[in-house]
């Protein structure tokens, strides 16, 4: 049965089929099944299990992430384009801040950041 058992019960706890199948292992619940349907369940275990598709959803959620972070990144690098084109056609730090609605702290660490350059600079 589960071998994290003693050592971390929140996991069994938190995975409710987990648990389940741990009672069951553990109770002896389907081993006369298991036992006698042996060659029939390691076939379907066998086959159940898609390698290639598996990596294909870790490929998807690595693709996810990275894309979400890259969209982070790009909002956070075009609002400091933003605030800096404002600041070198003029506009004061106050002015940005109401303008955008962001913290008056948070454009002047920006402007000091790139010494009122652009980015690409």
């Amino acid at each position: 049965y589960n071998i994290n058992n003693l050592v971390d019960c929140t996991l069994m706890d938190r995975c409710e089929p987990l648990k389940e199948y741990s009672e069951f292992i553990g109770n002896g619940i389907l081993k006369d099944f298991l036992t006698n349907n042996r060659n029939e369940v390691r076939s379907m275990s066998l086959f159940e299990f898609d390698a290639e598709e598996h990596e294909k959803a870790i490929k998807q959620i690595a693709y996810e992430d990275g894309y979400d972070r890259g969209e982070e990144a790009g909002a956070i690098r075009g609002r400091a384009e933003l605030i800096l084109s404002m600041f070198n056609s003029g506009k004061t730090p106050e002015q940005i801040s109401d303008f955008c609605g962001l913290d008056l702290k948070e454009v002047e660490k920006i402007i000091e950041q790139s010494d009122g350059n652009s980015l690409d600079n």
